[in-house]
């Protein structure tokens, strides 16, 4: 049975993203029974906090924020909620727990993309078509003469909860104006954790790579619009202990989150940015790619030799299409 579904913008608004006591005490019990009798957590260099701020992590595995959450609560009692992609409410059966345990929604471009595709022509696009709307999307390349983009172009529809009105707004723009409206609700249910006096987690590479990957510019504008300081963590020993997609440790061993200096990003060319805005992104994406490269470079740095940077920096998590839509 197909438990998945596409998930609009509407419904990603309204998740609560603070924890709740109760399932987050559940969920620290259940953790402590299924890794910590083979797996202890060693925090190297912990900064004593004083406000919540931004914890920035490289992902070495799907299950990785599980150690790492409960080993900042269990031994320092700091309490996190993570970023998760939209793809992940997805799964009818997994939704409630995401939701719950306290994850705040991240809108991709892919998603949008890959999510209205899907619900206009009831597939996925391939990796190819992605590509192609993809580089139309960021870079105004014009699409192939094909049934399938003129679809999307010119026909009218519900556009993951917007009306899309090929008359009013081309397809370009449509897409652009949700991903602007998507990522104003994950920084208004970010804000809203921080009030509560909960910190962020989150992986500026994005996906899940055994080696640290190449990091992405939205860690950088969260803790713009948030005003709230960056902690760079490097966290390793994953991938010795746990198998590929499993939560629960096939061997015993020691896990290591190593901690940098917080910081903010004070960069003068950024006073005036609006993050998350398409035309503003572009304009200084140059600047953001700079600050996410000095970040990535500290997250390098706090790692064990097998975590750091490899050959490349694309990773080896998942690929194409996959890594923003079931």
């Amino acid at each position: 049975m197909n438990h998945h579904t596409i998930v609009g913008l509407r419904e990603l608004a309204r998740v609560d993203a603070r924890p709740r006591p109760l399932v987050w005490w559940l969920t620290d019990k259940a953790l402590a029974l299924l890794q910590n009798t083979r797996v202890q957590v060693v925090l190297e260099n912990p900064p004593p906090l004083t406000e919540p701020v931004l914890f920035a992590m490289n992902h070495s595995h799907y299950f990785d924020f599980m150690p790492s959450r409960r080993a900042l609560w269990a031994q320092r009692q700091i309490q996190t909620v993570g970023f998760v992609k939209a793809r992940a409410y997805q799964n009818r059966l997994e939704a409630p727990f995401i939701k719950t345990i306290g994850n705040v929604p991240l809108v991709s471009r892919g998603y949008l993309i890959s999510a209205d595709f899907a619900a206009l022509h009831g597939r996925k696009p391939t990796d190819d078509e992605y590509r192609s709307l993809r580089e139309h999307v960021d870079h105004g390349a014009p699409l192939p003469d094909a049934s399938v983009y003129r679809a999307l172009e010119g026909q009218p529809r519900d556009m993951l909860d917007l009306t899309y009105d090929p008359k009013i707004a081309c397809y370009r723009d449509a897409i652009q104006q949700r991903y602007a409206s998507g990522m104003a609700a994950s920084v208004a249910q970010a804000r809203a954790v921080l009030d509560a006096g909960v910190s962020l987690h989150i992986y500026p590479q994005g996906l899940y790579s055994t080696r640290l990957s190449r990091g992405r510019i939205g860690t950088v504008e969260f803790a713009l619009a948030l005003d709230v300081p960056i902690v760079p963590v490097g966290f390793s020993g994953m991938n010795e202990c746990f198998r590929k997609h499993e939560m629960v440790p096939h061997r015993a061993g020691v896990l290591t989150m190593r901690f940098g200096r917080p910081r903010r990003v004070t960069r003068p060319e950024l006073v005036d940015f609006r993050p998350f805005v398409p035309a503003d992104e572009q304009r200084l994406r140059d600047v953001l790619e700079h600050e996410t490269r000095t970040l990535m470079d500290e997250i390098n740095a706090l790692l064990d030799p097998a975590y750091r940077w490899g050959d490349d920096l694309d990773g080896d998590g998942l690929e194409g299409v996959a890594r923003f839509f079931d």
